[in-house]
């Protein structure tokens, strides 16, 4: 989280061999709170994004984090993180993001660079005694069906 200054994070950020994500935006109903706040940079969360960005240029192993359940969120995160930064998506399923918008908006020019966050749905996929069986059927149904939406994205 960024709420304690930038140079907390710095040790993380000096250290190329490990990646670290920084909340920007999250999933719940009352994100906007205050990660909407105006600031000069515009609303605080997408100043947060912003200095990720910069994290992620000096050493390659910076990402944020932007709840799906705010795609447009999602969608200027993206913008201004450009290629290869990657964004962790949490609130897909249970809190409400979609998917398809997810994927559309998150990706980078290259299809890539979008970690998608799906616990509730694996963790709760089966409460009987086929639980294991259950959780990695939706495993592989999420992951053909982000692969799916990700077709031809790369190349916009």
């Amino acid at each position: 989280t960024p709420w304690m200054g930038w140079e907390t994070m710095e040790p993380f950020a000096a250290d190329p061999a490990h990646g670290f994500f920084v909340v920007a935006h999250s999933s719940n109903p009352g994100a906007p709170d205050f990660q909407e706040i105006p600031t000069p940079r515009g609303p605080l969360w997408l100043a947060i994004v912003g200095e990720v960005r910069r994290l992620a240029t000096a050493n390659g192993n910076a990402g944020a984090v932007v709840g799906a359940t705010y795609s447009e969120a999602i969608r200027l995160a993206r913008a201004t993180l450009g290629n290869g930064v990657p964004i962790l998506v949490p609130g897909i399923g249970a809190q409400g993001g979609q998917l398809a918008t997810t994927v559309r908006e998150g990706v980078d020019g290259h299809g890539r660079a979008l970690l998608v966050s799906a616990s509730r749905s694996i963790l709760y996929a089966s409460s009987g005694p086929d639980w294991k069986k259950a959780a990695a059927v939706e495993t592989e149904r999420l992951k053909v069906q982000i692969n799916q939406l990700r077709t031809g994205l790369g190349k916009r």
